[in-house]
């Protein structure tokens, strides 16, 4: 394995080996800002990436790419559970909180 430039989290460590399938230029799939990453946009390597960003148009930049994959995978399909279970708690609970204080206000004169 020819490891070329820098040195990457074990994750994303394939991203930096040239020749593999999975190089740098798809590398927008699996970005990370764990390290500092800084994208020149004006840059002729970074073009190329740029331009895969926003190849497709508005529906496959914004709805696919970024609602789907970004919002959706990473965040509501891990937390719709436990909010689900949150909120109902909250509801279950202002409601006997309700017919407390309705309680108290009728019935304590």
């Amino acid at each position: 394995m020819n490891i070329t430039g820098l040195r990457h989290i074990p994750l994303n460590q394939d991203h930096l080996v040239q020749g593999s399938r999975v190089s740098l230029r798809n590398y927008h799939d699996h970005m990370s800002y764990e390290r500092g990453f800084i994208q020149h946009s004006r840059s002729p390597n970074n073009q190329l990436i740029n331009y895969h960003f926003l190849f497709g148009g508005f529906r496959t930049y914004i709805l696919q790419r970024f609602l789907v994959q970004t919002i959706y995978r990473r965040n509501v399909r891990i937390f719709w559970f436990p909010v689900l279970l949150g909120y109902t708690f909250c509801c279950v609970t202002m409601r006997m909180y309700d017919n407390a204080c309705y309680d108290y206000f009728y019935f304590s004169d």
